[in-house]
């Protein structure tokens, strides 16, 4: 039941973009090569294949949506055709090639190698509406480590969340936990983590209930860990919006 790492890639986007991510990173050794880049030869062979490659849709994702990517690629030479700039990191110097990437492009041996398009998409993000009932604040929980919480009986998975780097941040994203189980509902995940942190800011990390062994968590962070809940209709989308994977 867990999705595929290219699936998943797009997934953290979606999220990304919701929470108003202005940029977001990738490093190619760690993305699925379907997640990143499909050449022209297996679009043409697999002409059903339901993932659209991240490549086909970067553009878009500025052009459209106004959030910018940064990758660090190696073996991925069709982001060239898409890049606004190319820094080379070689022999630990940086130096910027973009003149270079755009003379490689144009060159009679490469202008005809495309990466594949895709059509339009709307990239407004559609908030999802937390339900905070669910969340249910009585419910038995703890910290089990810097990447596992339990909540009730749903065990939470942080492996993902990176940049989690202690179980003290992770006892502070239990603690957001809790302080939206007692928010408003009818509100957009967004807003309602934001309010959290608002409150936080202003009265401390892990206000009403939680002391001492905190450190202040990302909203990110806070809002993935809603989001891997695995308690149905705790988020509820705010209109359908065709998918992009």
């Amino acid at each position: 039941d867990l999705l595929s790492e290219s699936r998943g890639g797009y997934g953290r986007e979606k999220e990304a973009v919701e929470m108003g991510a202005g940029v977001l990173l990738f490093d190619e050794d760690t993305c699925a090569t379907n997640f990143m880049v499909r050449d022209s030869k297996m679009a043409a062979l697999v002409r059903a294949e339901p993932i659209t490659p991240y490549i086909s849709r970067v553009r878009s994702l500025w052009e459209d949506g106004g959030v910018s990517s940064i990758l660090v690629v190696g073996g991925s030479g069709d982001y060239l055709n898409v890049a606004d700039r190319v820094l080379l990191m070689e022999n630990y110097q940086c130096r910027d090639v973009t003149d270079q990437a755009r003379a490689i492009i144009a060159s009679p041996a490469f202008k005809n190698q495309l990466p594949p398009t895709a059509p339009p998409l709307d990239w407004k993000p559609r908030p999802r509406t937390l339900l905070p009932t669910l969340l249910r604040p009585d419910l038995k929980s703890a910290t089990r480590s810097r990447t596992k919480i339990q909540y009730g009986d749903v065990e939470l998975d942080l492996a993902a969340c990176e940049q989690l780097v202690s179980a003290e941040q992770t006892r502070a994203v239990l603690a957001g936990l809790h302080a939206l189980a007692r928010g408003r509902g009818g509100v957009g995940l967004k807003a309602a983590v934001e309010e959290v942190m608002r409150q936080w800011e202003e009265g401390g990390v892990g206000r009403n209930g939680f002391d001492g062994g905190l450190a202040m968590p990302r909203r990110w962070e806070v809002a993935m860990a809603a989001s891997r809940l695995r308690i149905p209709g705790l988020l509820v989308s705010g209109g359908k919006r065709k998918e992009i994977f």
